[in-house]
């Protein structure tokens, strides 16, 4: 990778630029900037924060100057390195899944592990437990009704919630619309006797 050309160090922006405007907008501030900050992220981030920072600093791979000359490829292999280098800092300094994220968020850009980290690894762990919870809940509805056939003796059963399932559902019930218009009165299907109806024929309107 070429380095970046001496003219175009030389260039320089014409006006005032806008982290100008804003570095004199926050001298001219009178807000207490040490003060808010740990008011609004705690003195224990901002702690974590400047180590992995630090860390980073010394890595020559997070560079971001050369970020506007390099290619597609380079990009991508860039991104890759980052990345692989992130993985290895997070075992070199035994990082927990707070400081990774951390670490993660001061490199500022999207990874190809990203949606790795973000979605696929997340939604495994959330699937885990749900499954963990809700074994020993099954595990024990199970258990009576295994122990009853053991003894010889039948487990009562509950007329309500026989009859219920027993009961058509109206969301399960076949329904069918025609959209087209009908003359008043008339029906375009014969209805299940567990369809509701879906709209009321009035001004030769929808027929169902």
């Amino acid at each position: 990778m070429k380095p970046t050309p001496d003219w175009v160090k030389q260039l320089k922006p014409s006006g005032v630029q806008g982290h100008e405007l804003l570095k004199a907008e926050r001298e001219n501030s009178n807000v207490p900037v040490q003060e808010l900050e740990v008011l609004l992220h705690t003195q224990d981030v901002i702690d974590r924060r400047e180590r992995i920072l630090k860390i980073l600093k010394a890595e020559k791979v997070f560079d971001k100057s050369q970020n506007y000359f390099m290619g597609r490829i380079d990009r991508f292999e860039r991104a890759l390195a980052r990345e692989k280098r992130l993985r290895n800092l997070k075992k070199q300094h035994n990082w927990t899944t707070d400081e990774f994220q951390a670490a993660a968020d001061l490199v500022g850009e999207p990874g190809p592990y990203g949606l790795h980290d973000t979605m696929f690894k997340v939604t495994s762990v959330l699937q885990f437990r749900q499954r963990h919870v809700n074994a020993p809940r099954l595990h024990s509805r199970a258990r009576p009704h295994l122990s009853s056939k053991k003894s010889g003796s039948q487990r009562p059963t509950n007329t309500k919630s026989s009859a219920a399932m027993l009961k058509p559902s109206l969301a399960m019930a076949p329904t069918s619309v025609d959209w087209r218009q009908q003359p008043l009165g008339t029906r375009k299907t014969r209805p299940s006797p567990f369809t509701r109806h879906i709209l009321p024929l009035a001004n030769g309107g929808l027929a169902h």
